[in-house]
């Protein structure tokens, strides 16, 4: 028998599903073995999705989280297919979460495409340890620090003042896009308060942090499935070759 492409794509769709419920239906069996924990009051959830549908009633997200919050109070829990996700939507709960207690919340799961990002969170920003706080406290103090930004008014000046000067001479041409221009200026002042000079592939060092930017924010099926990990096979070989 012939088989014709929307035939083989359907056996295909079919195949990849009956694949995802074994592999649901094996995490959801690991998970009923493991102890109940004292968990945070949240929506009804419905198999495999968990608590998604809450939240694509046609509102915003955050006030999707709002009105939820009404029913089950400032600190929520909210499953998102695999994943549980903790809501604060109050001032009190969100000061004890990111201030009081810290050190207990600051091993909160990274989305997939940060953790490329950012080189498996060994940057940094983000990393923790003693060592890495040391060298967040060495740059805020020769780089961030009020005394160090007053020293570099004069690289933030010259870098305006160029850019002005620059913007004159399109006076009578086509409109600029201003926004391009701002951030080639504010990579100029960075570059030259953190290394001494201007960055010298600045076009191609930009599109690089652009296209870094907007691929932080992609989506990932492990985000909401991390035992289905292995379907971000084309997301992680698209972010690894920018990476490189």
């Amino acid at each position: 028998m012939e088989l014709t492409f929307p035939s083989l794509l359907y056996q295909l769709s079919a195949l990849l599903l009956f694949v995802l419920a074994l592999k649901f239906l094996h995490k959801n069996k690991d998970t009923k073995t493991q102890p109940k924990l004292n968990l945070p009051p949240g929506p009804r959830t419905i198999p495999f999705i968990g608590s998604l549908h809450h939240l694509v009633s046609g509102e915003l997200p955050h006030r999707a989280l709002h009105n939820l919050a009404r029913s089950h109070g400032p600190v929520m829990l909210l499953r998102a297919g695999q994943t549980d996700l903790l809501i604060i939507t109050s001032k009190d709960a969100a000061q004890e979460v990111m201030k009081v207690q810290d050190a207990n919340f600051s091993n909160r799961p990274v989305l997939a495409a940060v953790i490329m990002a950012k080189y498996g969170c060994t940057d940094i920003a983000f990393s923790n340890g003693p060592y890495w706080r040391q060298l967040r406290r060495i740059c805020v103090n020769e780089l961030l620090s009020s005394r160090r930004v007053k020293s570099l008014s004069s690289i933030r000046r010259d870098e305006v003042h160029s850019m002005l000067k620059g913007l004159s001479s399109y006076s009578d041409k086509s409109p600029v896009k201003l926004a391009a221009k701002v951030s080639e200026v504010a990579n100029n002042i960075v570059a030259c308060a953190a290394f001494g000079g201007r960055c010298r592939k600045q076009g191609a060092f930009l599109k690089t942090m652009k296209e870094a930017t907007e691929q932080v924010s992609w989506f990932c099926i492990s985000d909401l499935f991390p035992s289905l990990s292995s379907l971000d096979l084309m997301m992680r070989r698209k972010l690894e070759r920018m990476y490189r």
